[in-house]
This record gives C-alpha cells, structure tokens and sequence, in this order.
C-alpha cells in the first residue's frame, strides 16, 4: 500500500494539474460540435425523467452498447444544457402492468457483474472497525471510481445498505440499476430477504441504534466518511452528473423506505451528503469572491498593462463556479424537500433527531441561506415534540445561533414567536431538556435583556432551589446574568478608610434575592447554585467588612435581618468550600471527589482559616447576644484547618475563641446555641492536635461548672415543698446547659445519674412537667449510660487476656440501664401525649442499645446487659405504632405544608423505629403483622419503610416471615368482613369479587407474592409451601354444620396469587392437603358457598387432565349424593327429573361444566373491541402466566370472564372470525375486530383457534418496520412486490392518506 504522505502529495499534485487544464480548456470544450452537444441533451432529459423500474427488469444490451455507453460516461467534464432538478417519480400500477409483459415478452439477460461482495464487505469493516484512517478509505475509493465508477458507486450502494443491517447487500450486484437508476424494485427485494437469510434481530437492533462503543464509533465514522468522500470529491467527480446523481437517488429512494432501519441509515446519509454539500457551496462561494477581486484588479488596470486572456480566463472561471454553485444549490434544495421536509416529522424519534441536528449545522455553516424563517420553523414546529430527545437537538441546535451576535437580528422574529415556549421548557421533566433550555434563555437575554418579561424571569429565579443541581446552577447562571453582570458597582466607603470589595453590592444583591424570595430556609441551594458561577461566594474579606464595618453613608448600613440572612450564606459558603458536600436533595449516590477537587477544597479550608483564626472572635463578641446569628458563626469553627494555629502561631486567638465559647455557655440557654457551642469545642479538642491541652483544659472547667450548678439546683429542688416554674428554672437551665455538653463529652467522672433519676421520678408522678426539662432529663441519663458503655468497650479491648474483669462496671450499666427503662416504661404511659413520645423512642433505643446480640460479645460477658421486653410491653409499643402510622387521617393529609410534612417525618419515625426492633430480632416477627397489612394501603407514605422489614424479616426467618404474611392477610380479610357487616343489613355478610374490600385484599396479596421475587419456587419453596397451608387451615374455621361452607372459605380466593410461585410437585402437595381437607364435604353441595374452593383448585392443578379427573369424580359423586337425598327427603319424581337436570348441567363435557361449577354467567353479546392474538405471543403469555398453558377449558372460562367484564383477551388463540379470509387490508380498519353475528357457541366451543403461525422474519420484521409512512404493517406489506402491486387503488389510497399523520 502506498504511503498516507506520499498519496497526500500526489493527490495535491493531481488537482493542481488538473485545476490548470480545467482553467486552460474550459473554452474548448464548450466549443463542442452540434450534434455531441444534441445527443448530451438527449441523455441528459433522459437522465433526469426517472422512475423507479423493478429491480428485476432489464433490457437486452449488446456488449457494444455496454462498452459504448461505458466509453461516453467517462468522468471528463461534460458540457452542461440547462440541468433540472432531480426527480423522482413513483410507479404507477398501468406502468407495472406493462413492464410485467415486456417482461414475458423480452428475454432476460444480466449484464456483466463484478464481484464486489468482499469489496463491500470490505469498504464496511474498514469503516465499522476504524483501523484505517477515513481518509485512506476515501482515497482507495476515489482510486478506484477513476478506473472503474460503476463498479465502485456498486460498492457504495452495498456500503449503505450493511450499514442498515442487511446483509443481503449482495443483491445489488447489477450494473443495469446504475444505468436506469430506478431503486425502488431493488429496495423492495431488499426488504422481503432482510431477515430471511439474516440475522433475525437485525431489523430491531441495527448498527446506527446500539449502545456499544464500537457502535458509536462507526455512526461517527459512517458520517465522517461520507462528509469526507464528497469533500474530496467537489473539484470534478461531483460534478460529472453521474456520481452524485446515482447517491442522492438511492438515498431518497432508500430514506422513503417502511423498514425503519433503511430509513434511519439513509435519512443520516443524505443529510450528512447535504451538509458536506453547503461546505461545497460555502467553498465556491470563498472561490467565487477571490475570483471577482482578480478580476476586479484586473480591470483596474490600464490598457497597456491588462492581460486580454487573463480578464477572459477569470470571467470563464467565475460562469463555471456559477454553473457549480448552481448545481449544488439545486441538490441542496432537492434532498431538502425529498428528504427533510418528511423525515423531520417522522415516526422514528432517531430520525427527528437526525433532521434537527443537520438543519441546526446548516442554519450554522450558511445563515445567509438557512437562518430565515422558511427553514426556522421547523425548529420551532419540533419544539413541542413529544420525545425529550427531540426538543433538547432544538434548544442545542439554536444555542450556537444565539451565541453568535452578528446572527442575534435574524432570530427576532423566532424569539418573539417562541420564546413563551422556552419558557415552558425549563420546567420540562427531562432535565436535560430543562437546563439547556434555561442555558439559551440565558443567552438570549445576555444579547437583549428586555427579551424576556419580569414574570418569566421571576419563574426562572426559582429554579435556582430546584433539587436537580444542573437545573439549579442553569438557573444560577441566568440569575447571575440577569442582576449580576449589568448592575452599576458603586464602591462603599468605610469610617477608618477602608478599600471595599468590588462584589460588596453583589453580596447585598444577594441577601436581597434571598430574602424576598421567601425561602429563608433554603440558603445552602441558592449557595450551591451560584458557586461555580460568581465569584463573590468566596470573598471571605468583603462578608467580615460588611459585618464589622460601619460605611460612611448610612444608607449602606446593613439591617438586622440582612445581617442575619448574610451571616447565614456565609455559614453555607464556609461549608460548601471546606467539605465540597451538596445539599441533602441534591446529593448523588456514590459520587467520589476527584484529586483535582480534593485539592480545591484542601486550598480552600486553608485560605478560610487563615482568614477566621483572626475575625471569628470578632464576629462572636459583636453577635454575643444574638442567639440566632451564633448558631451560624459557632458552626463556622467545625471547618477549621486545625493545624494553621501552630503554623501561624495564633495562639492568641484560639485564647479569644475558647474565652467566647466559655461566655456563650453561661450567658445563653437556648438549646440551638448549647448544641453548637458543644460541638464546636468538641471538634477543638482533638487529641491529635497540638492545641488540645489548652481547649481541654476550657473544656473541663465548663463542664466542672456545669455539674456543680446541676447539683445545687437539684439541691434546692429537692427542699421544695411545692414545685413552682419559677423556683423549677434554676434547675430546667442547668439541665439544658449539661445535656448538651453530655452528648459530646465524656460525664463518666461525674455523680449526676441519681439526680436525674430523681428528676424523671418526679416527672412519672406529678403532672405539668415541662415537656422540655422531661426531654432534657432523659437526653443526659441516656448520655451518662451510653458514656459508661464506651468506657466498658474501651477497657474490655484493651485489656490483657490474664487481666481480671471489671465485673463491677459491668454490673454498674446493667443497674443503671434496667433502672432507666423501667423508668421510660412508666413515662411511656404518660397522659402527656408528647412526653409518650419521647418515652416511645427512648425505649426503642434501650432495647436495640441491648438486644440479644449484646449479651453474645465477649464470651457471653455481657449477658447481664441484655434488656429483654415482655409481651405486654410489645403489645403497647405495637398500639402505639398503629395509632400514630396507620391513620385515617395520614392517608387523607397531603404533604404540601410544611405541617403536614413534619407530621409525616414523625409518622415516619415512628415506624421506622419499631421496624428496628423486629430486624434487630428484638420483638418476634409476628409482631410485624399489623404493619404488612399497610403494605397496600400504606404504599405511599411507607413503601420503601414496609419493604425493608420484609426484607430483614427473610433474613431472620423465611417460614416465620410467611406466617406473619398469611396472618397480615387474615387480618385484613376479618376487617374486610366487619366492614361489609357494618354496611350491610343481612345479619350474615358474604365477601365477593365485586366488594372493593376484596379487590384491596387481593392487591395486598399480589404485593406479598411478587415480594418474594422470579425464583420463589426454589428460594422460598417452605414459605410459599406455609402460606399456603395456613391459608388452609385457616379456610375451614369456623367448622361448619353438615356440609355447608365453613364462613372463612373465601379467603382461598385471597392466596390465589401465591399458587403460581408454587412448583409442580408442590402444586400437588398442597392439592392433597386441601381434598383432605374439603373433598368429602366440596362435592356434595351444589350451592355456590364453595366456589373459592373450585377456584382455588384449578389453581392449583396442572393441566387439563388432572381438571377433566376431578371433574369426573365429582359428577360421579353428585349422583351418589342426589340417590341419597332421593331417599332421605321422598322426593316425587317430577322433583327428581328436575333435580337430575339440574346435576347433569354440572357433568357436561369443557368448558359447560366448568363454567356452571364456578357460576359464570354466558355473555350474551361479545365485544367487538376483543382482537385476535396471533398464536405463541410471547408477551401476553408472559402477562398470564399465571393460567396453565395447556389447559384449553381454563382459557376459555378467562374468556367468558373478560366477555362478562367486558375486559380484553390476554391470551392467545381464543376467538376467530368465521371468515379468516376477510381481512381487511387497509391500515385504518382493525383486522382483529370480531363479527357481531359470530355463533357464541361456536366461539366457545373452539380452543387455541387463531391466525395461521407466521415466519420469524415476519413476526421480527413488524417490530423493525417504520412508522412513518403507514405506522405499522400488516401481512400483505411483507409479502413480494408483485403481490403489492397488484392491490387496489383504494388501498393504495388509504396507505398514502396516512403518510407522516
């Protein structure tokens, strides 16, 4: 192979040569002789009258001819005679008749072929495989063209067609289709072998539409190829009115195709064709320009000096790039309306796409052209598409258009028109289509800020809080550009002579937004939205100068409640630059920081601590009083770099913060600001630092003083003889102040457990406790045990193997454990109904703190630990739950106030702790019960809460799980049952089908089956296999008398579901278990009580022949029964006749005797909505898996049931028309609809009866068919095309009427 570089510079040397003979020739060959230029008229008409001709007529050609016509389609420059677009015209039916008899009347002779097959298979690997570079690929084929065009354009033509997935290309092997370029036979013979001798999936996963990477690689190169090979070829070969002329006909012929994978590959093709055609025009345009500025200069000059030939050469030169640009236009225009004007509004969402993506490069390479609104429309008309994908190629289609400002006054119009509709765009629920939408709203107004009106820019501000953060910075973005960018900056001047801040008005600006949005509690998303767009975030200087500075002009003087708002986007600001953490609802699952963004948050918690080592203090002491700008700037210390007080030597500083954290602790009581203050000391002492000894050293003088005030309020508490609030506030302050700081410090060293247990004591027997100082109380003896559990870890972990046990520790935490929750069990009783709530989680929290697996670790050492709950006290905790969860109420509430949504929290809490002591094997499973009967109901307030004790509960105990199941549902069923006999008048209320307490019930059983997921059978045989044996044993209670129903029979019908998780032999087990149970007494009655127990059965049953035996045997045993009753009750033998009438109806043979036994009623009209499904459907059977498959009667009983509900058929093969044959062919009229005169008993009497079975390929080819032309095909548009073309006119009309509808 020769040399990329070498070729490279031969093929510039061939154009150059070849540009200077074009320059010195172009007069002589249009001085042609008369009747060469007559006859290239001739050909030329003949050339452009096409028609698509069956692929399989062709003409006698002598070789002479062949060799002639060779010989004069050479690719030299031929003279032009006034070409005319290109067009193309579809056969009419008399000109398929005529051609039928030419050709019997002609005998057929192929023309020579070459054997291309390897060469396009080939041309296709090298360019789906990218080993070979693009532009040696389109060299070898220039190469190629140049010695033989036919053949290669042969090459090509097989190239497009295996880039749709054919593989049947070999079939386009005659060279008589490049002469009379009449594709649409060829296509057609395409379409009936696509998937005859391929793949059969080929039609439905084709190259362009797969999701690998070396798919995508070859879409990228398809079109690169394409674009390539016309750029190369646009100094002569597009031109030789041969070359492109056979492509774009092939590809308009190929781009109406119904196959859909044709369609898609030459939609591509020929827009990639067109745009490689507007770089060729832009090109002569370039040409066109430098042309006339040589002439020009030409001109200028004098008479002496003017070269005659040069002026005549460049006028020559200019008429042929006219001729050229003329030429290109014209195939411009013609792929534009054969092609895009029909593919933009294609079926295909591929397709749209494509046609939106190419006119955006188009409008972008050649606006001169494009960019009006005769092809702008089209954008905006998309705009509204259905499909995500398509309107987000829209919006990224007009952004470079809107980007370019010398193209900002075309698109007036446009904006104007549609601009309401970007609007709309920004809350789509695609939330790609949402951001880029906000991004060109955000351009547009960048180019003309009064574009947009104040109540849509007001809606794209709130976007700025969207939980989506790409949503969220767009929407920063726009804000930033809409009050940010254009506002005037004044600078502010302080008293001591100050340089402000140039983003000092930025950061009021953005307090204001902040508080007029009326979203106070959300500064952390405005701050995330906005912190990769402006810089004043960041500005740690300017915020401290806004806060401790006075301006001189006291209209610059911040309010209290911007100072509050600015301290708090400062908070959010120190937090998102130190930890690089998104807000809570914004957060991605397991996003990992990159070590580029490691490193930008490691310099920025350096340069933010360097910056509030020295002005924290300053901030504290100035806010000292204000409670509520503290919490912000206490919380500003947790995101210190520790490590800079040594290495700036800010001792003295640390000295101030730790003296001001002192003064907050005895100078506030709110329990936000303890909170904070304990836990910024907490992260101050860190043992690992070298300034711990002195925040230790604070940290122990706060908490001697602390305990020691605990005492004497307690103290003095204790010496009252009637408790007063007043008196009481000493102590409920002290309390305050020491739970704090006990939940982030170690009390173990400190007496204060039986002053607390003396607190609660009085709280479980004196009413009009302050719900405050009882939470307190239980928050510090909590702390003081959990402190005491460490210590015991501690020291078991590190003790020596021979060392002795602290034996008396141990005992020390089970007393004071046991003691708190006897304790907690007495407040939990409380009439208070919030101080039951906080005694609710406490409890849980002691029994999970020392549950069962406690007492395991250590060798067993722990056992004295363990905290065991009696049945009493789970069956309190259990009411409470279902009180407080399971409400009317909480299935009523809405979770649109902020109310409502903290009830649902604390709803939510409640469970969730409750559902912790089952998993944690604390409370018996059983106890789940009530919960699962919520599964259903509950769904959508606790779904994912239910769901994950189910899960937990399989771990523990899948048979236990199941029992509670099959408990949940008799529960349900007995509420059921009470609520129809409090709504009914009869004394005894009977559950039916029709009841909407049934349909509940069967819902949650659903839930529970598909629980236990697609391979139950094996997984979860013994639970599925319990189930069911409870659903038994539970059916016959309460014993009836004789043989009447037992009452809870109908609760069969309720674990139905469960039956198809069953194998075959456990079908049979439990089919056993269930005769012994109910067979005797089942077929003795002929009343309708036990049909859950017939509906059930055949649940259960495999296949016909097992329902034909049972059925037998219970004929066989209604007769015995009828000589018995004869007997008993002296019948007469009128009564006897009619009574054996009335039994022989249950022994008829099929479907009769099925269908009497369960009671269906016949449908006395069928709906005609009921279609035919084809045999072995897949899908449907999948749908219904859940009915044998191979029994017949079962199948049609479904049927009689959907006729009585007027339902749908899901299964295959249950009805047919009396006329198969009477199809209607037209796409408007269902072939599935079902004769209204059709014989009822003849409908059900047939079984499995349907359509006649249809090969793969056509079942495959209907899912691979397009849409865009009839949407979907039926039989006789996959048949030949001589079987098409014989159809009617009226068909042909109604298929064309539905053309792009």
């Amino acid at each position: 192979m020769i040399p990329l570089r070498e070729r490279i510079v031969r093929k510039a040397k061939e154009k150059a040569v070849e540009s200077l003979h074009e320059l010195t020739t172009n007069q002589n060959n249009r001085s042609l002789n008369t009747d060469k230029t007559v006859n290239n008229s001739l050909a030329n008409g003949k050339r452009n009258n096409r028609s698509y001709k069956p692929f399989s007529e062709q003409n006698q050609i002598s070789e002479e001819e062949h060799s002639e016509e060779e010989h004069e389609n050479t690719p030299k420059k031929t003279p032009r005679v006034g070409r005319k677009p290109l067009q193309t015209t579809t056969t009419t039916t008399n000109k398929t008749k005529s051609n039928t008899k030419s050709r019997k009347e002609t005998t057929i002779t192929n023309l020579e072929t070459s054997d291309s097959d390897n060469s396009t298979n080939l041309l296709f690997n090298q360019v789906f495989s990218a080993q070979v570079s693009t532009q040696t690929i389109v060299d070898d084929w220039i190469e190629l063209y140049k010695k033989d065009r036919q053949t290669a354009m042969l090459d090509l033509i097989k190239f497009i067609v295996r880039s749709s997935g054919c593989k049947s290309a070999h079939m386009l092997s005659n060279k008589e289709i490049l002469r009379t370029k009449e594709f649409a036979e060829c296509i057609n013979d395409l379409i009936d072998h696509f998937t005859d001798d391929d793949d059969p999936t080929s039609g439905e996963v084709y190259p362009l539409i797969q999701n690998s990477v070396q798919a995508r690689r070859f879409k990228s190169n398809f079109s690169e190829f394409l674009q390539l090979l016309i750029n190369q070829c646009q100094y002569s070969i597009i031109y030789d009115q041969y070359m492109l002329d056979i492509l774009i006909t092939f590809l308009i012929a190929l781009a109406d195709s119904q196959v859909r994978a044709f369609r898609h590959t030459a939609t591509l093709a020929v827009l990639k064709v067109m745009t490689a055609l507007v770089d060729v025009l832009l090109s002569l345009s370039v040409l066109k320009d430098a042309n006339q500025r040589q002439y020009n200069n030409e001109k200028q000059k004098s008479q002496v000096k003017r070269a005659h030939d040069r002026l005549e050469l460049l006028t020559n030169k200019r008429k042929e790039i006219e001729e050229n640009e003329e030429e290109i236009q014209n195939f411009i225009n013609f792929i534009f309306k054969a092609v895009f004007i029909h593919r933009y509004r294609d079926m295909c969402p591929d397709i749209r796409c494509v046609c939106i993506n190419e006119i955006g490069e188009w409008m972008k390479k050649c606006p001169s052209k494009f960019l009006d609104d005769t092809f702008l429309k089209y954008i905006g008309w998309t705009l509204y598409d259905k499909i995500g994908e398509c309107r987000l190629k829209c919006l990224q289609a007009l952004q470079p258009l809107y980007d370019d400002e010398n193209l900002v006054s075309k698109l007036e119009l446009f904006t104007s028109r549609f601009k309401n509709r970007m609007v709309e765009m920004s809350l789509d629920k695609e939330s790609d289509v949402c951001v880029a939408a906000i991004r060109l709203l955000t351009e547009i107004i960048s180019k003309n800020d009064s574009a947009l009106e104040d109540r849509d820019c007001e809606n794209l501000y709130e976007l700025v809080y969207h939980s989506n953060r790409q949503i969220a910075q767009a929407a920063g973005e726009f804000l930033n550009q809409k009050l940010f960018v254009k506002i005037e900056n004044p600078v502010i001047e302080f008293r001591r002579g100050k340089k402000q801040s140039e983003n000092s008005n930025f950061i009021q600006l953005l307090v204001q937004f902040l508080i007029e949005s009326e979203l106070h509690d959300h500064p952390t998303y405005l701050v995330d939205a906005m912190w990769d767009t402006h810089p004043m975030l960041k500005d740690w200087q300017c915020m401290t100068d806004l806060l401790l500075e006075d301006p001189v002009n006291q209209e610059d003087v911040l309010s209290d409640t911007h100072e509050r708002y600015l301290v708090e986007i400062m908070n959010c600001c120190v937090r998102q630059a130190a930890t690089g953490e998104y807000p809570v609802a914004r957060r991605q699952g397991n996003r990992k920081l990159t070590t580029k963004e490691l490193k930008q948050i490691q310099d920025d918690k350096i340069v933010l601590t360097q910056h509030f080592i020295q002005f924290l203090p300053d901030l504290l002491n100035k806010f000292i009083a204000d409670s509520e700008k503290l919490v912000f700037l206490l919380e500003i210390a947790n995101f210190f770099d520790l490590n800079q007080y040594t290495l700036r030597r800010q001792e003295k500083n640390l000295e101030r913060l730790l003296k001001l954290i002192q003064e907050i602790v005895n100078k506030h009581n709110d329990s936000e600001v303890l909170e904070k203050s304990s836990l910024c000391l907490s992260y101050l002492c860190d043992e690992d630092q070298g300034i711990y000894s002195k925040c230790n050293v604070i940290r122990s003088s706060i908490l001697d003083d602390l305990v020691q005030k605990f005492n004497e309020a307690m103290q003095k508490f204790e010496e009252l003889t009637e408790v007063d609030e007043t008196e009481m506030f000493p102590l409920i302050i002290s309390l305050k102040r020491l739970s704090a700081f006990a939940e982030h410090h170690n009390i173990v060293n400190y007496d204060i457990i039986n002053n607390t247990f003396t607190v609660l004591k009085w709280a479980v027997f004196n009413e009009g406790f302050n719900l405050d100082f009882v939470n307190k109380a239980m928050n510090l003896a909590r702390s003081f045990i959990c402190w005491n559990l460490n210590k015991l870890d501690s020291e078991m972990e590190t003790r020596d193997p021979d060392a002795s046990i602290n034996q008396a520790l141990i005992d020390y935490v089970s007393k004071i454990s046991k003691k708190y929750y006897k304790i907690c069990n007495k407040l939990f009783v409380n009439d208070n109904p919030n101080i039951e709530e906080e005694a609710y989680f406490e409890l849980c929290d002691l029994l999970i703190m020392f549950n069962v697996n406690l007492g395991k670790l250590h060798d067993g050492l722990y056992k004295p630990l363990v905290l065991e709950c009696s049945v009493n006290e789970i069956n309190l905790l259990s009411v409470f739950v279902m009180n407080n969860s399971f409400t009317p109420e909480a299935l009523v509430e809405k979770a649109d106030t902020a109310e409502n949504i903290e009830k649902l929290h604390k709803r939510r809490s409640i469970l969730a702790a409750f559902c912790k002591l089952i998993s944690y094997n604390c409370v018996p499973i059983k106890y789940a019960a009530e919960i699962f009967r919520g599964y259903s109901k509950f769904s959508n307030l606790y779904n994912d809460i239910i769901k994950s004790l189910l899960g937990n509960c399989r771990e523990i105990s899948k048979v236990n799980t199941a029992r509670t199941i099959a408990l949940a549902l008799q529960r349900e069923y007995i509420e059921a049952i009470n609520t129809l006999q409090n709504r009914s008048t009869d004394s005894v209320a009977k559950l039916t089908r029709s009841a909407p307490e049934f349909s509940g019930l069967k819902e949650l059983a659903r839930k529970f089956s598909l629980s236990f997921g697609p391979e139950a059978s094996v997984k979860s045989r013994e639970a599925i296999m319990t189930i069911h044996q409870e659903a038994i044993q539970y059916a016959s209670e309460p014993p009836a008398r004789g043989n009447q129903a037992p009452g809870n029979l109908p609760f069969l019908e309720v674990v139905i579901d469960f039956s198809y998780r069953l194998s075959a032999q456990d079908k049979k087990n439990i089919l056993n278990e269930l005769d012994k149970m109910f067979a005797k007494r089942a077929n003795k009655i002929e009343e309708n009580n036990w049909h859950p127990y017939y509906t059930y059965r055949m649940s259960l049953m495999e296949d016909s022949g097992a329902v034909e035996k049972a059925q037998n045997v219970q004929s066989v045993q209604n007769e015995q029964s009828l000589a018995n009753l004869t007997e008993q009750e002296n019948l007469t033998p009128g009564k006897l006749n009619r009574k054996r009438k009335l039994n022989n109806s249950i022994n008829v043979s099929g479907v009769s005797r099925l269908r009497q036994s369960l009671n269906f009623e016949r449908s006395r009209q069928i709906d005609k909505t009921i279609p035919e499904i084809e045999e072995n459907d897949d899908e449907n059977y999948e749908q219904n898996s859940h009915v044998d498959s191979t029994t017949n009667e079962l199948e049609i009983l479904k049927l009689s049931s959907i006729q009585k509900s007027g339902g749908r058929i899901t299964r295959s093969g249950a009805l047919m028309e009396k006329n198969l044959g009477k199809r209607s062919r037209s796409p408007l009229v269902s072939n599935n609809s079902i004769n209204e005169s059709t014989d009822q008993n003849t409908i059900l009497s047939s079984t499995r009866i349907g359509e006649p079975k249809v090969t793969a390929f056509r079942k495959k080819l209907r899912s691979s068919i397009g849409i865009s032309a009839i949407g979907d095909i039926d039989e006789d548009e996959i048949q030949s095309p001589a079987k098409r073309n014989r159809k009617s006119d009226e068909n042909e009309k109604n298929e064309n009427s539905l053309i792009h509808a």
